[in-house]
């Protein structure tokens, strides 16, 4: 199973506040070929969910998931601002 830090769960849940997202929206991460996408959608049977302080910031689906394994999910500051990244 992926690791999510503290500090990209806050992240995830400041930049679903600014887009004013509605308290079931999240982030999902979609595998496109080699990359892994960011985008905002609902949770769907079979994903699995990750929550900070309550709210549903991040849902994987099983592809994603196994992509993911065994790598951390964080947040790194660089020159355009705070980036994700995994590891």
């Amino acid at each position: 199973m992926p690791t999510v830090t503290e500090t990209a769960g806050a992240y995830l849940a400041q930049l679903l506040d600014e887009a004013k997202a509605q308290d079931d929206i999240a982030i999902r991460l979609v595998l496109d070929e080699a990359n892994i996408t960011p985008t905002m959608d609902h949770a769907r049977p079979g994903d699995t969910a990750f929550s900070c302080d309550g709210r549903r910031i991040l849902v994987l689906d099983a592809l994603v998931m196994q992509a993911m394994e065994g790598k951390t999910l964080d947040v790194q500051d660089s020159s355009d601002g705070p980036k994700i990244v995994l590891s």
